[in-house]
């Protein structure tokens, strides 16, 4: 079963949409704001995801892994760094 995990920005202007048919929805801090997660299953149902979205005021941000439990994407998106240009 393999793993992956996808992270994803987006002007807070721009809006995010993500499927939470037949999913859990629950909350948690990311580092300092509220993140939204969603965990269930693929629209085929065959595959275990789990989305977390949040916001810095600036931009959404969204880290979507498969075959991997909220734990671990919550761990992924706390270390999620601006990087400046």
């Amino acid at each position: 079963m393999q793993t992956q995990a996808v992270v994803d920005s987006l002007d807070v202007d721009a809006g995010v949409s993500v499927g939470t048919e037949d999913a859990i929805i629950s909350y948690a801090d990311m580092n300092g704001s509220s993140a939204c997660i969603i965990d269930g299953y693929t629209n085929d149902g065959r595959t275990h995801s789990v989305t977390v979205v949040w916001s810095n005021d600036t931009q959404w941000f969204t880290i979507a892994g498969t075959n991997m439990d909220a734990d671990e994407i919550l761990a992924v998106a706390r270390n999620v760094k601006k990087i400046l240009k």
